[in-house]
């Protein structure tokens, strides 16, 4: 999966998607545990790795 389809996972479980904190990441915020996170933007095609969507799942 990679970020742009992670995203769209991500909205689907209502996380909030804030305005990029630098031109390479975006800020994720979830609501239900008031927990923020950062995704990468950059690579296009590149598939994120398990652990970084794991951890941003918490």
């Amino acid at each position: 999966m990679n970020s742009s389809q992670f995203l769209r996972w991500l909205k689907k479980h209502r996380i909030e998607i804030g305005e990029a904190d630098s031109q390479n990441h975006v800020t994720l915020y979830n609501p239900a545990t008031g927990k923020t996170s950062s995704l990468p933007r950059h690579g296009g095609r590149q598939q994120l790795k398990k652990g970084l969507m794991e951890g941003i799942k918490k």
